[in-house]
């Protein structure tokens, strides 16, 4: 996102022309949803749109969620360790039935 880029749409709809409350109100909302702003960035004769998926939330929320990562990271370390040993237990009960 660059200074001249402009906000066209936001969740695929279209906003040109739109005051900057009504922008407001649509952008906003539940801390850790996704909103999809739009935007057209002209660089000399050429326009160019694209998306952009942001997250919601304050920087307390996101501070938050980091202060979470280290938890997040050992659980998911946690659910591979448990796949791995229930796909050894499986392997392990055919061996056995043969």
């Amino acid at each position: 996102i660059r200074v001249s880029d402009v906000v066209v749409r936001v969740d695929h709809d279209n906003v040109e022309g739109q005051p900057l409350s009504t922008l407001r109100s649509r952008i906003l909302g539940r801390q850790g949803s996704y909103v999809t702003l739009g935007f057209r960035r002209k660089d000399g004769v050429e326009t160019t749109y694209y998306d952009v998926p942001l997250m919601r939330g304050s920087p307390e929320y996101f501070d938050s969620l980091k202060a979470n990562q280290p938890l997040q990271d050992e659980l998911e370390r946690y659910k591979r360790q448990n796949h791995q040993l229930e796909q050894q237990r499986l392997a392990d009960a055919q061996e056995l039935q043969r």
